[in-house]
């Protein structure tokens, strides 16, 4: 959740530009252009969450950690950590290198998706304890 955040300011654009050329000049490869951002981030976002928010999940209600600073401390630390550890594996050094310009964006939306998780797991314990 986070670790790809890259793709946001390409959603700002992509899919009005895609739409607009889309109906002006009815190119479907303009449609595409448009929406393969959108599918790609939420492929992204859901790869993340199942092979890291559910585990980090386990793990701190398992240590007895389940707390909002922490969701956010490791949405954080996914975030900042994530983009050049990943680019590093795909593409070597030179991933690591344009990883490591993204781990801004990356400790952005992992802190923030962090954050929203965190909130709803620890405000629905809260709920349950009242």
């Amino acid at each position: 959740m986070g670790i790809v955040r890259w793709i946001e300011p390409v959603l700002l654009v992509s899919p009005p530009v895609g739409l607009v050329i889309f109906l002006v000049d009815q190119d479907w490869e303009a449609l595409y252009f448009g929406l393969f951002p959108l599918f790609l981030s939420a492929v992204v976002v859901v790869a993340t969450f199942l092979v890291v928010g559910l585990p980090v999940t386990r793990l701190l209600v398992h240590l007895n950690r389940e707390t909002f600073a922490n969701y956010v401390r490791c949405g954080l630390a996914v975030g900042i950590f994530g983009p050049p550890l990943l680019m590093g594996l795909l593409f070597g050094s030179d991933g690591l290198a344009v990883g490591g310009v993204f781990s801004f964006f990356g400790a952005l939306g992992g802190s923030v998706t962090a954050s929203v998780w965190g909130e709803a797991r620890v405000g629905r314990q809260l709920k349950s304890e009242a």
